[in-house]
């Protein structure tokens, strides 16, 4: 529930690094943590695997006005003693929510469609393998890019609280009823392309269906972004 936190050596002790004053330096910072960061001579990648239940974030710190800046020499200085370097993280992920409202029948009723429920959503032909460069010493630019596997597309299911199978319990109601938990996933690189969900109903007496043709994803105010949530509002009749 924080927004920050300081870190402090188990013996109190102040450490710099380096000592000495040879470097400036700049900080970064990406989650979920990975064994797989390839080094170069220039750069740091991290290689992903995702499954929707995760974002993933980069950061660093801005560029200092002092050349020295973070070196032992900047913190002695009585201008930067108290400074603590301050990182900004980026969303490399966007979200998809699922919610359903019901539909009226030629009557304008709505108690056939209060008979029906979600069984289960799954998306479809979405990248789960993805290349992020978090330093790059001799283009800043590169830093924080990410590069998804859009060649080698997978499925994703729509999952409950805290990563389990979606429950047994969303009917429909009367007024709009919020579905599971929520499906993070790519932001598409190729504006042409499009999800598509496949979407399993149920009733009351026992019965599925299967809708047959996806429903095919699009984000009416434009293009998908970053960072940004997009509610799939479901009317079911």
């Amino acid at each position: 529930n924080k927004t920050g936190t300081d870190i402090v050596w188990t013996d109190s002790q102040q450490r710099w690094y380096p000592a000495g004053n040879w470097y400036s330096y700049r900080f970064y910072g990406y989650y979920p943590y990975s064994e797989n960061v390839k080094a170069t001579k220039t750069q740091r990648i991290v290689e992903y695997t995702i499954d929707g239940t995760q974002d993933i974030i980069w950061g660093r710190t801005n560029v200092s006005d002092d050349s020295l800046a973070y070196c032992a020499k900047y913190f002695r200085s009585e201008k930067y003693a108290n400074v603590v370097p301050s990182m900004h993280f980026e969303h490399k992920l966007m979200r998809l929510t699922f919610s359903c409202i019901p539909g009226k029948d030629g009557n304008g009723s709505i108690e056939e469609a209060l008979k029906m429920g979600v069984k289960s959503i799954k998306i479809t032909k979405v990248p789960t393998t993805a290349t992020m460069i978090i330093a790059d010493r001799e283009n800043a630019d590169n830093e924080g890019v990410i590069v998804f596997d859009w060649n080698n597309l997978d499925e994703m299911y729509l999952l409950d609280s805290g990563d389990q199978p979606l429950g047994e319990n969303y009917w429909v109601e009367a007024d709009e009823v919020k579905i599971g938990q929520g499906v993070l996933v790519p932001v598409p690189a190729d504006p042409d392309f499009h999800y598509f969900i496949e979407v399993t109903l149920k009733d009351k007496e026992g019965r599925e269906w299967d809708l047959g043709n996806p429903i095919e994803l699009e984000n009416q105010s434009g293009t998908f972004v970053p960072g940004k949530s997009y509610n799939v509002k479901m009317t079911i009749y």
